[in-house]
């Protein structure tokens, strides 16, 4: 018995298995590179890393977007109206890349920052919220039109901009 075993560890010599087998060799066969599947799995996620990292933060674009319905550019706004502003981008965001936030939610909204600060309007542009989320529109479309993410969250968080998104459905992204 021992020998039939003897002569299979050498029958199998140089393919790969057990100890026997010869460097360079991969199941009898010379190796010049073999795949590995986590050298694929690594290289598909370097490329969705580097995707990701062609893509504009969501904050900085937002930030963008705010900023260009403000009077003032230069000067630090009130929380109420970069709070309006941030919603007016959202708004006008997602109503670009075909998701519903309707009028009724962003005056619903607006009226709690006016509540806080009556003068909130005379920082932004116009008092005309729906004309302020139409040229945001227009703006996202001329600068953003491939990116189709959609927002989920937007504020403000200890003096900085916080927005959260999802990636559209595979259908809305191919059409």
């Amino acid at each position: 018995m021992t020998a039939l075993v003897r002569l299979v560890s050498e029958y199998n010599r140089g393919t790969g298995c057990g100890k026997t087998a010869r460097p360079g060799l991969w199941r009898g066969l010379r190796v010049t590179r073999v795949p590995k599947p986590e050298a694929t799995k690594y290289r598909v996620m370097n490329v969705e890393k580097h995707m990701r990292k062609k893509q504009k933060k969501m904050s900085q674009i937002f930030k963008e977007l705010a900023l260009t319905v403000m009077k003032d550019q230069k000067s630090i706004p009130s929380s109420e109206a970069a709070h309006t502003a941030l919603l007016l981008a959202n708004a006008a965001w997602n109503r670009a890349n075909g998701e519903e936030f309707t009028d009724h939610e962003c005056k619903r909204i607006i009226r709690k920052f006016e509540k806080s600060r009556r003068s909130l309007w005379i920082e932004l542009r116009s008092r005309d919220w729906k004309a302020l989320i139409n040229e945001l529109i227009q703006y996202k479309n001329e600068n953003y039109p491939e990116d189709k993410r959609i927002v989920v969250v937007c504020g403000m968080r200890e003096g900085n901009i916080h927005v959260e998104w999802k990636q559209p459905p595979e259908s809305i992204m191919k059409a």
